[in-house]
């Protein structure tokens, strides 16, 4: 990617960007990746204006609102975000941060809360549509679950210009689950991955992999009567020699943060899942970008 060695971890932390979602992005990174990479936030001025790339081996985009991204970043700090991924860095995007890294996004359509439209970044070729799940309130754990998300084991095999190295089997972990989206037609995208229907202007390939997907029950935000079957939770997008990973679902967070300090509570039984998961989470979500000892969890190996 760059010759300057990559030592920071970036969590943006701009407008739309909810504090909680923030700090548990922060501080499973610094649990995970503390003792290896300076976890730092940043904020859209930055990412448009400041040379950030040659040092960043992660750039980690959490939940909140996609509306405020695509305002704050689209133009400048865009371009600058899908180069740093086409030249070999990474992208994982939570939730909002998913929605933002494909090419559009259809959220609660024909709701007062309707976000539909185009986005900058595109690492993932299709559209994210959402919420997965019914119910979704902003500022509530109405809608909130503890899902117990499948393991795609073939996506952690080497396929075509990608290999997975993961050292042990992955345990399917309960995850909290408040608003995310699913990736329609990302299986289409991962079996046609040499076509042109997966590249870009810049005529980067766009190769996908689910890594995870939802349990039952999603339906589709457009016409809930609609049951969508084995609906991606977690993609990965091979993006030129980067790559962006893009979930629906909050791996980043613990269930400690449903401890009352924050003013969130969860249903007890949703409660229980997730404390009864951490482990299986904690090593999922190491998973899905380096490993503690600095080292990648999952290597990219251009053509």
């Amino acid at each position: 990617m760059y010759n300057q060695k990559a030592i920071d971890i970036l969590i943006y932390s701009g407008e739309g960007a909810s504090n909680l979602c923030l700090e548990q992005t922060l501080s499973t990174f610094r649990t995970i990746l503390g003792k290896n990479y300076s976890i730092m936030k940043v904020d859209a001025n930055q990412l448009a204006n400041e040379p950030w790339e040659k040092t960043t081996a992660l750039l980690a985009v959490p939940g909140g609102r996609d509306a405020f991204f695509n305002r704050d970043l689209r133009g400048a700090g865009a371009y600058k975000i899908q180069n740093y991924v086409r030249s070999g860095g990474k992208y994982i995007g939570f939730c909002a941060g998913g929605y933002f890294g494909c090419s559009g996004i259809v959220f609660e359509p024909n709701s007062p809360i309707q976000v539909v439209g185009d986005r900058p970044l595109g690492f993932f070729p299709g559209i994210c549509k959402g919420t997965a799940y019914a119910g979704f309130r902003y500022d509530s754990e109405d809608g909130s679950k503890a899902l117990k998300i499948t393991i795609e084991s073939d996506a952690f095999k080497k396929q075509k210009s990608t290999e997975w190295v993961v050292e042990s089997k992955l345990s399917s972990p309960y995850v909290y689950y408040n608003g995310g989206g699913y990736f329609p037609d990302a299986d289409a995208y991962a079996e046609s991955g040499d076509s042109e229907a997966c590249e870009d202007k810049y005529k980067s390939k766009s190769y996908v992999n689910v890594l995870s997907r939802y349990p039952e029950g999603v339906t589709d935000p457009e016409d809930r009567t609609v049951s969508v079957e084995g609906a991606p939770a977690v993609i990965a997008c091979h993006y030129g020699k980067g790559v962006a990973i893009l979930t629906g679902v909050h791996i980043e967070f613990s269930s400690k943060a449903f401890d009352g300090t924050h003013g969130r509570t969860l249903k007890s039984e949703v409660l229980e899942k997730l404390e009864a998961g951490s482990y299986d989470r904690v090593d999922y979500a190491r998973r899905k970008g380096y490993r503690e000892d600095g080292g990648n969890a999952y290597v990219y190996c251009p053509d």
